[in-house]
Order: structure tokens, then sequence, then C-alpha cells
């Protein structure tokens, strides 16, 4: 006689899915993990997920899918959490940005700073299917580093437009593409780190670099070293910027540094502004 197997428990009610359990958020880690299988003698990358949803059906066919039914119907409990979880930071998203537009319209009209109102409702982006974002500075201590950062990218633009003026005849920038190759490429890198709504489109970018080009030389010189001087790094007159392969050689040797800090504030393992500029000044030390 045939044993009858246990059915397997009821997946939960929509009011018992409030969080994702522990277990759970490891079967969807799990289920979403890449990997890559050999299918009809080619390599595919495909899903957990993905393969499990096949072996299923596979085992179906044989006759059994008792034991991966199993993972399946705690996957779709846990996926109906997540969903659900996704459908609140939406929700929750939505209302805030209504939040802050209200408070900027109040702000305003009452003859205010707009940039009191942090994070700005323009920076707060609903992402369908995921939640919600901030793109921008939420705080003023985000915000003066925002303008640090731009400061920086305008500096960077009217040292490259200075350099291509003057030209340079030394051997070390032999190999570079133009002069002022290395300035417009750092000034490229930070405006294209910087939020949506502080990157300068390549129209802006190129209109501030003709303006600049319609200075006299005696004017970049003076401008390029007063502006590095409002940076705090004074520079003499006609400095230029190291050769483009050496600053690349600096790029890559900093980049995996700099992606562990960036791995370690979202983990959470870096959080105070103090420990993140630590970690920043020693990157920059190097």
């Amino acid at each position: 006689m045939t044993r009858r197997r246990k059915a397997p428990p009821a997946a939960s009610s929509k009011a018992e899915l409030v969080s994702l359990t522990p277990i759970q958020q490891t079967l969807l880690e799990e289920a979403d993990r890449q990997i890559t299988i050999l299918s009809e003698g080619r390599e595919l990358k495909t899903t957990v997920g993905n393969v499990v949803i096949r072996k299923l059906l596979q085992t179906a066919a044989n006759g059994s899918a008792h034991a991966l039914g199993h993972s399946v119907k705690a996957s779709t409990a846990a996926q109906q959490v997540r969903l659900n979880e996704i459908k609140e930071d939406v929700e929750f998203g939505l209302r805030f940005k209504e939040h802050q537009q209200r408070l900027l319209d109040e702000v305003i009209s009452r003859g205010g700073d707009p940039e009191s109102v942090l994070p700005h409702p323009d920076d707060i982006l609903i992402v369908e299917g995921k939640g919600y974002r901030i793109d921008g500075p939420a705080d003023a201590e985000q915000l003066n580093i925002l303008k640090d950062n731009c400061r920086r990218r305008d500096v960077l633009i009217l040292q490259a437009v200075l350099e291509d003026r003057i030209g340079d005849d030394r051997a070390e920038h032999s190999a570079d593409p133009f002069p002022g190759a290395t300035s417009l490429l750092l000034a490229q890198l930070l405006n294209i780190g910087l939020p949506a709504r502080y990157c300068m489109s390549d129209l802006a970018f190129i209109t501030m670099m003709e303006r600049y080009r319609r200075w006299s030389k005696r004017d970049l010189l003076k401008g390029a070293r007063s502006a590095w001087a409002g940076l705090g790094r004074s520079r003499p007159r006609g400095w230029m910027m190291p050769p483009l392969n050496e600053t690349r050689r600096r790029i890559e040797r900093l980049l995996p540094v700099c992606l562990n800090l960036f791995s370690d504030v979202r983990a959470g393992k870096v959080s105070s502004s103090g420990k993140i500029a630590e970690r920043i000044g020693r990157i920059t030390g190097q």
C-alpha cells in the first residue's frame, strides 16, 4: 500500500505576509543567483529559480513533482511578500514626493530658498517594480558636498580650455591626444557621477567650454588660478594637470578601492560621515 505523503503547509494568507523571514530572504537571493548551465551543447546564463522551474516540469512529466513543488510554493510565498513590500515602498515614495513638493511650493511662495527643501521632490524617483530612491542630496551636508563637486567639475572645464590655449610641449604630455585631455576626462567623470538634476548635458558642457574659449589667455590664467584657490587647492600660474596616461593609471589603481568603500557603505559597515571622510582621505592620499 502506497503511503500517502503529508500535504505541504498552505501558503500564508495575505494578512500574514508582513515581512520576509530570513529563510525566505535567503530563498529569494538563491533563486535570483546567476549561474551558467550547459543546454543542448551551449552555455546558457540563467538563474537558479529558472533551473528549478525547468527541473520541476521535467519531474512532473515523469510523474512526481512533490519535492520540487515544496520549493516552488515557498518561493511563491516569498515573492508575494517582496511584491507587497515593493508596493508599499512605491506608495510611500509617491506620498513623500508629494509632501516635498508641497513644502517646496510653500517656500517659493514665501520667497524662501528652494534649496532648503531637501530632498528636492524632483530627486525622489519612483522605480516601478522596485520602490523609490533619492537621486540627490538629502540634507545640507550632502548638498554642500554636491556643490563642491560641481565647482570642481567647472574648474576642470576651465583648466582644460586653458591647457588647450597654452599648449604643452613637455615630453611627458607627448602621448596625450590633445592638450587638456586629462582635465576634460576628469571633468566628464565628475559630471557623470553627479545626480541627474546636477549633471550637465553635452550641450551645456560644450557651451561652457565655448564661453571660456572667448576669454583672453591672461584671463584664463588668472581665472584658473583663482578657481583652484577657491577650492582650497592653490596652483601656480600656468600649472598643468598630469599626463593622461598617468591619470589613467591612478584611476585604475583607485577604482577597486572606491568600489570597496561603496560596497561597505551600502552594507552598513561604514555609516558615519566621519568614517566615510576618513576612508576617502586615505584613498586620495594614495
